[in-house]
């Protein structure tokens, strides 16, 4: 039945953390700004066409007040990981590397962590490493993890789609610098074609996976009772548990916490379709079907 197999995950999951309270670990996620702002660089180069000085200087304190928010949420996660494993080197290097971030932008609010795009180093093939170095790492961990099918095919949807939205991200701010700069625009779109190869894959290995994980689903003849009409969002809300900038921990805590709504639901459904039996005898063997399930 589903709700046994929803509770076989739940109690997987509590024996884990029961298990591993000193033991926790993960990969870095952001390498660098633009890994944790993507629209920070576009944003750049649309400053850089602000002729006005203090205009200028406005626009990129309002930049880096957002992008400093957002660093600080990441040191934050960080921190939860650390204070979990001490000897967690790659998130050590990691808060390094976010609080030098944070330290440029408060000595200096009015100047920006990166320079605008040079066009005239664009370079046409980008790699997965250029704009994501962690990504295979991230995989690696991924493939590695003593997780079930499901899970770690959920975490490789959160992984590939945030790489989309880089990609996106780029994409975006290159489509920009051509209006800017239409004699360089053979080189950018050259630049663009292989970014929209890249997300093309990236598309197909979340597809893949979907497919996957919809496997996992128990199939059934009464489509009121399966997964995604009981809770559409449930596919999603797994995967933002894999996007989420947390420790293992927290994120089969919050795996946990959706499987127990979907119980909660799902026990709903079946007093639901308890009551239509007694309403309707003649349904009451197709009804039974879908209870059972």
């Amino acid at each position: 039945m589903l709700d046994d197999e929803l509770n076989s995950r739940i109690i997987e999951n509590e024996d884990w953390l029961a298990n591993n309270k000193e033991q926790l670990s993960t990969e870095p996620l952001f390498t660098d700004v633009k890994s944790v702002s993507p629209g920070y660089e576009e944003k750049v180069n649309e400053i850089d066409n602000i002729t006005d000085p203090d205009e200028r200087n406005r626009e990129i304190e309002k930049l880096n007040n957002k992008t400093l928010s957002e660093i600080n949420d990441r040191i934050s996660a960080l921190d939860k990981i650390i204070a979990n494993d001490p000897d967690d080197v790659k998130a050590i290097a990691e808060r390094e590397k976010m609080k030098n971030l944070r330290s440029q932008i408060q000595n200096d609010p009015t100047e920006t962590l990166i320079q605008p795009t040079d066009v005239s180093s664009i370079n046409v093939k980008p790699t997965i490493d250029e704009l994501m170095p962690e990504y295979m790492a991230d995989l690696d961990r991924i493939n590695a993890s003593e997780a079930d099918v499901t899970t770690k095919e959920r975490e490789k949807i959160a992984l590939n789609k945030r790489m989309i939205k880089l990609i996106a991200a780029e994409e975006s701010m290159l489509n920009k610098l051509k209006e800017q700069h239409p004699e360089d625009a053979k080189t950018i779109d050259k630049r663009v074609a292989t970014l929209e190869k890249m997300k093309a894959g990236k598309q197909e290995e979340v597809a893949a996976s979907e497919a996957i994980v919809g496997e996992e689903v128990v199939s059934t003849d009464q489509p009121e009772v399966s997964i995604t009409s009981i809770m559409p969002d449930y596919d999603d809300q797994m995967a933002e548990t894999g996007d989420r900038s947390d420790d293992e921990k927290g994120q089969l805590t919050a795996q946990n916490e959706i499987n127990s709504e979907l119980l909660n639901r799902i026990d709903e459904k079946i007093a639901e379709l308890e009551k239509e039996k007694s309403a309707n005898p003649e349904k009451a063997d197709d009804l039974d079907k879908g209870i059972a399930k």
